[in-house]
This record gives structure tokens, C-alpha cells and sequence, in this order.
């Protein structure tokens, strides 16, 4: 009706007037007949398109039946669970016990979050972005301010972008941060550590491919930093958590309540021991900011689309699709990309949006399903590689769940792993009934057998001990130990059957000498 009222209108020829009176006149009893059913079919369409009518409400008894019985497995102290669904959360529960006092693990029980940090730091920089104070393409040297890469031509070539996207060819090893050291405790940490960065950093020409690397962010937090004038914490405080009512997440460990604060702990062999790692200022804007599940439902559900709550996060809706696309390849077949902060992946099929964080005692997992508008978040306050197979697995299986499909069952990954820490221990266990029978039979005593014992022991010595901590884990034996206990100890035992062995063998040869004198 109202179309040919519009057609009516705007007609001035009087017979085409008349010609539209009679033609709405018909329209008009058309519309009598089918308004009824115009309105009835899109009311069926409303319903079959809302998100209750469209997919069945998950069963949170049996995704909690699953949580318990992967976190008892997992040996973890502690954990908190929280699930949201459109603009809220529809689950949250603490596992376990934040402490060996027996403080029981709540939603809002404080961890610290590790690498999960990186898509809020993304966060602040698009929020500069559309702020006009960062331009993605522009060189990163022209924000962290001195001689960037100590002046190498190189570096002019890193934007913005390509560290965000984990592009800028400064390699992982660059971004590696002692677990020992606390490093740096000025107000000036996180500058000063960009800064420091050297033209030994770069690997790969910039740009050229992806290479996971903490010093891409430390440099971003440095420009957080110039860009808006303002500390990192500060910054974030009042740009990204004060606005998405986040009043219990901290990006500096003096501000956090230790009343609410979980203590991290160490895997070894499956039993947890209580420990924290130093909190690196340098490393905040990396890995270090702490919060609770709690507050991360709330962070998480801000970015589903739709969200009542997506202004809150300060950016532009262009800017909310470049955080979450993923655009550089993870593997060689392509299929997991890395985005802003997060990565892009799929999930037993399922297509996320996702993250991990490890400090090395406390762990945590991000997961978003934006198709059916979904999210989970994992923290921990135990970490090992033992148990990392467990939490990952329990953010797959539940977002899984949420979505209607079955978990994947991971037994596989867990049975390898133990073989692997077995196989680990085997060598030293081997390496010491051989010196025993050494010992006991006076062998090796020609040069040959000398020879060979030196090289079998040597090399045992020097794979444990350095090749596997430097080469494969990235740290030195000393830190493994703190960090990896398990492997750590292994190596370290490998290390003191081989000098041993060593020793024996050589032995011969050393009393002759005596002797001789």
C-alpha cells in the first residue's frame, strides 16, 4: 500500500491518477489476503533465525562433568572456567585451589595470563590507530623513538603491521626473557628494552615470513607507550580495562590484591610445587598482565559480533576485522594464520579465533567462535608441557561442545608426551647401569673401549645439556630446571652419569701417569 501511494504521488498526469487509485484499490484487498500470512512466515523466520531457536542450549552439566575429569587428570592445582554466549557469560567455575594452603580457585581468583596479553596490547595500538596517533604502515622505529636496531638499514623496513602480525623478521630467540631475572624495574623497562634491540635480532628479512617472537611486542608496548604519552599501565588501565569493566585486571603485579592473587606453581612428573617466576616490567605488554576469568568473559564477550558491549573496546568495526584475520601462515601447509595478538585456526574443524599464555607457572587459553558468537576462557596456575596437552584440549572440546559437535579425544597426544619425558629419563638411568658395570668389571681397558665410552658419554652430556635446552627449548640448563623440572632434572642427571663415565674411562691412564712418577 504504501508503495502505491508513493506511485499516487508523485504521478501528475490525471489519468494516470485515476490509473493508480484503481491499482492501489486492488493492491489493497491483494494485501488483506496475505498480510496474515506475510506476518505469520516472518515470524516463524524470526524465530528460526534467533540464536535459541537456531541451535539447541548447550549442555553445561556434561561440559562440566568433561572440564573435571581432564583437569583431575591434568594434576594442575588450580583453574577457572568461563564460558559466554552472545553479550554474557552462561558459565563460570573455579577448579581446584589457587595455593597450597588450599584456597579455593573462584572466577575471580587473579593469574597472571601470559601470551594471551598480546591481543590487548594489539587492542591499545588499533586503538591508537583510529585515534590517529599510529599508522599500521609506517616504519616502528619512527615511534619507539632513538636508533632502532642500533641504526641498521633493516629495521627501517618493520611497520607497525608486521610486528603486530609477527612479520618483522626479528626472530624468537631475540624475545626470549631469562626466567630468573627480573630484568629492568625502571618506569622505562619497556622502552629501554626496544631500544636495546640489536641488528643480531633480525633473522629473516622483514616482512618475509612469520617468526613468534616476544620483542615484537615489547617493541609494541614501547610504542603504546611514545604514542600516547602515558606508561603502559596507565594506559591500558583507562583505555582498555576501565572501559570494558574490567576493574580486577592489572597491568603492573604492585596494583594487583594479593588476597586475590593465585600462586604459580611448577609441574614435576605430575605433581605441582609451589613457585612464582620474576614479573618483568619489560614483559608486561608481552606476557604479564593479570587478571580473572571473570573479567576476561567480559573482555571476550565485547568482541563477538553483535555485542552490546563492542564499542567499549575503542576501535572501529575495520579495525575489530584486521585484529581477528589472520594473514601470515603458521605452518607450512598454511592452515593456522596469525592475526593481531591472536591466531586463526580450526578446532576439530571448528574455525576459531584463539591464544595460549605460559609463564612457565601459570598458563592460560583464549577461544572465540565468531560464527555462533561464542567464547571460552582456561587459566591455570600450573604449567608444564605435560600439562599443556590437558588445558588445550579443554578449550577445544568445550567450544567444540558449545557448537553441538563432539571433542576430540587427545589420549594420543598425552601417551606421547610421557613416552617422550620416559624416553627422556631412560638415558641417564641406561648411561649409570652401564657406568655401574663399568665400575665392577674395571672396563673400558683398551684405548679403543676408552674411546668409544668417551664419545657415547660426551655426546649424552652435550645433547642433554646444552643441545636440548639452548637448541630445542630455548633456554639455558639452568633455567630448564627451573622452568621444565622434569626435563631439566633429566638433563642435569645426564650431565653428572656422563662426567662420571668420563672419568672411569680416563682413570687407566691417569693412575699410570701417577704411578709412573
Amino acid at each position: 500500500m504504501t508503495v502505491m501511494r508513493y506511485i499516487a504521488a508523485t504521478r501528475s498526469q490525471p489519468q494516470l491518477k485515476r490509473h493508480a487509485e484503481v491499482e492501489e484499490g486492488a493492491v489493497a484487498k491483494s494485501l488483506g489476503r496475505t498480510e496474515w500470512a506475510a506476518a505469520f512466515f516472518a515470524a516463524v523466520a524470526l524465530a528460526v533465525g534467533s540464536p535459541a531457536f537456531a541451535q539447541p542450549r548447550p549442555d553445561l552439566d556434561r561440559i562440566d562433568a568433561y572440564a573435571q575429569a581432564l583437569f583431575q587428570r591434568s594434576g594442575l592445582p588450580g583453574m577457572a572456567l568461563g564460558i559466554v554466549e552472545g553479550d554474557a557469560p552462561i558459565y563460570m567455575r573455579g577448579f581446584g585451589r589457587v595455593d597450597d594452603s588450599g584456597r579455593a580457585a573462584t572466577p575471580d581468583s587473579l593469574f597472571i595470563i601470559g601470551s594471551t596479553t598480546k591481543s590487548m596490547t594489539a587492542l591499545a595500538i588499533l586503538q591508537l590507530v583510529d585515534a590517529g596517533k599510529v599508522h599500521l604502515d609506517d616504519p616502528a622505529g619512527r615511534y619507539v623513538g632513538g636508533s632502532f636496531l642500533h641504526g641498521d638499514p633493516r629495521g627501517q623496513a618493520i611497520t607497525v603491521r608486521m610486528l603486530l602480525n609477527q612479520t618483522s623478521g626479528i626472530s624468537h630467540q631475540a624475545g626470549d626473557q631469562p626466567v630468573l631475572d627480573a630484568g629492568d624495574l625502571s618506569d622505562q623497562a619497556i622502552q629501554n628494552l626496544a631500544r636495546r634491540l640489536g641488528p643480531d635480532a633480525l633473522d629473516r628479512a622483514p616482512g618475509a615470513s612469520y617468526e613468534y617472537s616476544n620483542a615484537n611486542y615489547v617493541v609494541l608496548g614501547a610504542i603504546v607507550e611514545t604514542a600516547s604519552g602515558e606508561r603502559y599501565r596507565d594506559y591500558m588501565r583507562a583505555h582498555v580495562f576501565a572501559p570494558l569493566g574490567m576493574s580486577h585486571t592489572y597491568a603492573s603485579l604492585a596494583e594487583a590484591p594479593r588476597e586475590l592473587m593465585a600462586h604459580g606453581h611448577r609441574m614435576f612428573l605430575g605433581t605441582s610445587i609451589e613457585g612464582d617466576v620474576p614479573y618483568p616490567p619489560a614483559f608486561v605488554p608481552v606476557g604479564f598482565v593479570i587478571s580473572s576469568a571473570s573479567d576476561i568473559a567480559k573482555y571476550l564477550a565485547a568482541q563477538l559480533p553483535g555485542s552490546a558491549t563492542a564499542a567499549q573496546l575503542g576501535i572501529s568495526p575495520q579495525s575489530l576485522e584486521a585484529w581477528h584475520t589472520g594473514v601470515a601462515a603458521m605452518d607450512p601447509a598454511g592452515k593456522g594464520h596469525y592475526a593481531m595478538g591472536w591466531a586463526v585456526d580450526t578446532f576439530n574443524g571448528l574455525p576459531v579465533v584463539y591464544h595460549t599464555g605460559d609463564t612457565g607457572v601459570f598458563s592460560s587459553e583464549f577461544t572465540l567462535d565468531l560464527q555462533n558468537r561464542r567464547a571460552v576462557v582456561l587459566l591455570t596456575n600450573g604449567s608444564n608441557w605435560l600439562t599443556s596437552p590437558y588445558t588445550q584440549e579443554i578449550s577445544s572440546g568445550v567450544i567444540n561442545m558449545l557448537a553441538g559437535r563432539a571433542p576430540r579425544n587427545d589420549a594420543t597426544i598425552h601417551t606421547m608426551a610421557w613416552l617422550i619425558l620416559a624416553a627422556v629419563f631412560a638415558v641417564p638411568v641406561l648411561l649409570l647401569l652401564v657406568l655401574v658395570l663399568l665400575w665392577r668389571t674395571g672396563r673400558p681397558r683398551s684405548i679403543t673401549g676408552r674411546v668409544i665410552t668417551v664419545l657415547i658419554y660426551g655426546a649424552a652430556a652435550v645433547g642433554l645439556m646444552y643441545v636440548l635446552p639452548r637448541e630445542v627449548i630455548g633456554v639455558p640448563l639452568t633455567e630448564l630446571v627451573v622452568s621444565l623440572p622434569d626435563m631439566g632434572v633429566a638433563a642435569l642427571l645426564t650431565g653428572v652419569v656422563a662426567l662420571a663415565a668420563l672419568f672411569l674411562a680416563l682413570r687407566p691412564r691417569m693412575s699410570a701417569r701417577l704411578n709412573a712418577r
